[in-house]
């Protein structure tokens, strides 16, 4: 099957991480390697109509778009676990938007 990969950010503007985002290697394989799903994973206060980054990453082959914004941490886990997410990379780390310590553990399937 195929490898499910969740890049989670609290902003996808075009800030510090999001500029460097299209260079990523592993990013770069998204949408152009049969053998992986790309997501893209919104936790912050980014409007997702005005969002250049999240525009690009659907240009770029993201698959999917998970608005984690208003959703309990319980809430994200279940649907980062209903997405099947394989790997999950928060691409932000601990800055303004950011849900203070991760998202509770998705138990392996």
């Amino acid at each position: 099957g195929r490898v499910r990969i969740g890049f989670m950010s609290s902003t996808w503007n075009s800030n510090g991480v999001g500029m460097y985002m299209k260079d990523w290697r592993l990013w770069r394989l998204c949408g152009s390697h049969g053998r992986i799903e790309c997501y893209a994973l919104s936790t912050g206060e980014t409007d997702l109509e005005e969002a250049p980054l999240l525009e690009m990453a659907e240009g770029m082959g993201a698959d999917h778009i998970l608005d984690l914004r208003d959703t309990s941490a319980q809430m994200a886990e279940s649907l980062i676990k209903g997405a099947g997410i394989d790997i999950l990379l928060d691409i932000n780390g601990y800055t303004e938007g950011q849900r203070p310590g991760p998202p509770p553990r998705a138990r392996p399937r």
